[in-house]
């Protein structure tokens, strides 16, 4: 009986809170949060007739401020917002609710007209597919955005009839982007205009060809790739790619001396790997040689030397007794342990004792304060919510008395009418007099109620604050309880440990001595000149290598007794595999100059197609075609980034990788 009594008081206020609230929103003039807590104040208490009444009488209000609101949004032509507003008032009032919405769908109309008159086709083509967002059902909005998709399918047939076929794509974009049931003809449309276009491009790579412009052929071959990616326009590129790497090769011819086996060893040996060198060949019948390399070599030179130093050898000479460190250790740690473990359990007790205590302050403040205290704010709650329904009585009779009196006296020149208007007027005085006493005791029941209502703030808080203390000191209580339980398994672990380790230990005793030791070193030296003529220098240069590798291992006197086993002399490498090494060394080095040489060939002809592009532009992109098919790796960064925009300006292409298909 308690529980259901406490629960009909509970529900009781949150009822009276609902329409408290709903009160000062009303007050504040937000009818829509008002109309809100009526509707919550009705859901919990649906037989309420006053909830009813409050909710009945806010509603056109709340739906004046949602119409204002509506227009506001409509104004600064924030549409989904001015729709949000709208869709409110239908849920209050479904005709006005569905008004309002044809208001905000015609103007939406009127400004998509607007659009399509001034020719913002694009613009238009964004709002078109906004209303069909906002209103799927709306009439007209595909017709209008038939003209719209015609404007741009009109802009983009009389660009490919220009032969600007890069606008008559762009002329599409719209379409795809805001029409998606378009999809297949605007791509219908792009692969016809891309054919076209590659067409054109092949046209004039086979004028080109015709020409001997093959390098401008191939950059409208790539072009046409990366316009329609046609397999043809590939296999074409293909076809002319080979032989316009070749024309830009660079020539080596090394020229060996011929009474030196080991120059024509080495020459050899350069030859092979000079081949795998991007962009380099050597040179064929009739060719001739971007540079010749005559090479001499002088033969192989190897000696040993050798150094003395002084080793030492440990060796075990007995054994002794030691204190056993980690017996010592664990014993430390231990000691350490114990009072740690003592000290946490007096501090666990004394927390035990003072979490019961606030425990128990904390149920006396909720017993003697906080339970008392809101039963005295519901109680003055409901006096003060009893003397304003008192006060509303009276109200109604003085209007109703009002009322009759004013009848009478419209009434008194009436034939055969009695009337007791003197009566009514003493009825009407005491009313006011009892209305005026009603007002006095609503005005102290409410003081009352805040004053209690304070007093049980005040009564929570303070039990809130006890609760709070009790809650810390178990949490803290737990901690030390977690801390003195991981104290006691160490100081048990530790004593285990102690128990198996024994406190003495026999360790070795270890002396050295010393002995010689020798180091020996077997080394290879290889010499050789390469002159060097280039076809973009005037003169020869010279360029000396050397190549230089060893072989190690130490040797000393065997000493058995000590466990020193005898090492005679054994290198890691054998001559033979030595003098393969110093070759191998030497031809890399050569290598790396032929390889700076291939830089400076590519450079010297990327600068010389750089000047060609002023008096013949086609005659400069053959040159830059063939030097990125036939070495792309020597070329410098900034160089090909100028070659790439060279080939953008004259020929389209959009990227220069497009070469290399």
């Amino acid at each position: 009986m308690a529980i259901l009594l406490s629960g009909a008081l509970l529900g009781g206020c949150a009822f009276q809170n609902y329409l408290d609230r709903g009160h000062d929103h009303a007050a504040r003039g937000d009818y829509r949060a008002a109309l809100a807590e009526y509707d919550r104040a009705l859901q919990h208490d649906s037989d309420s007739d006053k909830a009813r009444r409050l909710r009945d009488q806010i509603r056109p209000y709340a739906i004046d401020q949602a119409t204002a609101e509506m227009r506001a949004q409509l104004k600064a032509s924030r549409y989904e917002d001015a729709l949000a507003e709208a869709k409110y008032v239908a849920r209050l009032d479904p005709k006005k609710g569905n008004m309002l919405k044809g208001e905000i769908l015609e103007r939406m109309m009127a400004e998509l007209d607007k659009q399509i008159a001034e020719g913002r086709m694009e613009t238009a083509y964004v709002f078109g597919a906004r209303i069909d967002k906002l209103f799927p059902t709306a009439k007209g909005v595909a017709k209008r955005r038939a003209i719209i998709r015609r404007a741009f399918y009109t802009k983009s047939e009389s660009a490919l009839a220009r032969g600007d076929h890069a606008d008559a794509i762009e002329a599409l974009a719209p379409v795809a982007r805001y029409d998606r049931t378009q999809a297949r003809i605007v791509k219908k449309r792009r692969s016809h205009i891309r054919n076209a276009w590659a067409d054109t491009l092949v046209s004039e790579a086979k004028k080109a060809e015709s020409e001997q412009h093959n390098g401008v052929a191939a950059a409208h071959y790539a072009r046409a790739y990366e316009v329609a990616q046609r397999p043809e326009d590939r296999a074409a590129l293909r076809r002319l790619a080979p032989a316009l790497a070749r024309q830009a090769a660079f020539i080596l011819a090394v020229k060996p001396d011929k009474d030196s086996q080991r120059a024509l060893e080495v020459g050899t040996m350069l030859e092979h790997h000079a081949l795998k060198l991007s962009g380099v060949r050597l040179p064929a019948d009739g060719d001739g040689a971007t540079m010749v390399a005559a090479l001499s070599a002088a033969p192989m030179a190897c000696d040993q030397l050798a150094t003395q130093s002084t080793a030492t050898q440990e060796y075990i000479a007995g054994s002794r007794w030691v204190a056993n460190a980690q017996y010592e250790r664990i014993a430390a740690k231990l000691h350490g342990s114990e009072p740690k473990a003592q000290r946490l359990a007096n501090e666990v007790a004394t927390e035990r004792r003072s979490v019961k205590r606030k425990r128990a302050a904390a149920e006396r403040c909720r017993r003697l304060e906080q339970i008392p205290a809101r039963k005295a704010r519901d109680a003055a709650a409901s006096a003060r919510d009893a003397a304003r329904v008192d006060v509303q009585h009276h109200e109604q009779r003085i209007a109703e008395l009002e009322r009759r009196l004013a009848r009478a006296r419209r009434a008194r020149r009436k034939k055969g009418f009695v009337h007791n208007r003197d009566g009514m007027r003493q009825r009407l005085a005491e009313e006011r007099r009892q209305l005026h006493d009603a007002k006095h005791a609503y005005a102290q029941t409410s003081q009352k109620s805040k004053r209690a209502k304070d007093q049980y703030e005040q009564a929570r808080r303070r039990c809130k604050r006890a609760r709070y203390d009790a809650d810390k000191a178990t949490r803290r209580l737990r901690e030390k309880e977690t801390a003195l339980q991981r104290a006691r398994a160490l100081v048990g672990q530790l004593s285990a440990k102690l128990a198996r380790t024994p406190d003495r230990v026999r360790e070795d005793v270890i002396e050295e001595f010393r002995f010689p030791v020798s180091h020996v070193t077997r080394r290879c030296v290889a010499n050789s000149t390469m002159e060097l003529k280039t076809a973009w220098d005037a003169g020869p240069s010279i360029r000396k290598s050397t190549a230089d590798t060893r072989t190690q291992d130490d040797t000393h006197l065997a000493y058995p007794q000590y466990g020193v086993s005898s090492n005679p002399l054994a290198f890691p490498f054998s001559d033979a595999n030595l003098i393969q090494r110093t070759d191998r060394l030497l031809v890399k080095r050569l290598l790396k100059t032929v390889q700076g040489q291939v830089v400076d060939y590519y450079e010297y002809m990327s600068d010389r197609a750089f000047e060609w592009r002023r008096d013949d532009p086609d005659a400069a992109t053959d040159v830059m075609v063939a030097l990125v098919l036939a070495g792309r790796t020597h070329i410098a960064k900034k160089t090909l980034a100028r070659f790439a925009s060279h080939m953008g300006e004259r020929h389209g292409l959009r990227k220069l990788d497009s070469l290399m298909l």
